[in-house]
């Protein structure tokens, strides 16, 4: 592979880098891209890569008919107190079983 002169690519590559990619240049033209990216840099000019700008704007989204989320588990609870109170409940999350005994527990005495 022949010597290429770099500071004569570096004319051609500013007439075309709007036109064409850099790769596609030193394609068309049989340069070593790596090379003449190492040259670049060497010389003091190399471009800065294009930083990826993180996206703007917002975006509405309107959900309708949104399924309720499925309990994991659930009870069927029936408690009888001996001062004659109920309470039962058919399908009760047990989350909400454990909500109802802690705040319930002072006044029943339990330890």
């Amino acid at each position: 592979m022949p010597q290429t002169n770099f500071e004569e690519f570096q004319e051609l590559v500013e007439q075309f880098e709007q036109e064409m990619s850099l790769k596609a240049i030193c394609e068309q033209e049989g340069v070593s891209y790596r090379s003449y990216i190492a040259w670049r840099k060497n010389h003091g000019l190399g471009k800065p890569r294009k930083k990826r700008s993180a996206p703007t704007g917002l975006v509405e989204v309107e959900v309708e008919d949104v399924p309720r989320p499925v309990a994991l588990y659930n009870v069927s609870v029936r408690l009888e107190f001996e001062n004659g109170l109920r309470f039962q409940r058919e399908e009760m999350e047990v989350e909400s079983l454990i909500e109802f005994l802690t705040k319930i527990k002072p006044v029943l005495c339990l330890s």
